[in-house]
């Protein structure tokens, strides 16, 4: 009985160690997303403009064909 519950216990602490892991990678996950969404913010009506340069000259389907 007291192995069982010594097994126990390192596997918790073994989950504890992974969770804890985890949660790391999902916070650097999280910075990298708010940087993309704050960059494309900063780029998306400069993009949008463009586009719409190009998409005059040469008309709205040949952009979504190539």
């Amino acid at each position: 009985m007291e192995q069982q519950i010594q097994n126990l216990e390192n596997k918790i602490e073994s989950l504890e160690k992974e969770i804890k892991r985890l949660c790391e990678i999902c916070s650097r996950m999280d910075s990298h997303i708010t940087f993309v969404e704050t960059t494309y913010d900063k780029f998306k009506y400069p993009l949008n403009v463009i586009k719409g340069k190009v998409e005059g000259i040469f008309g709205g389907n040949a952009i979504e064909n190539n």
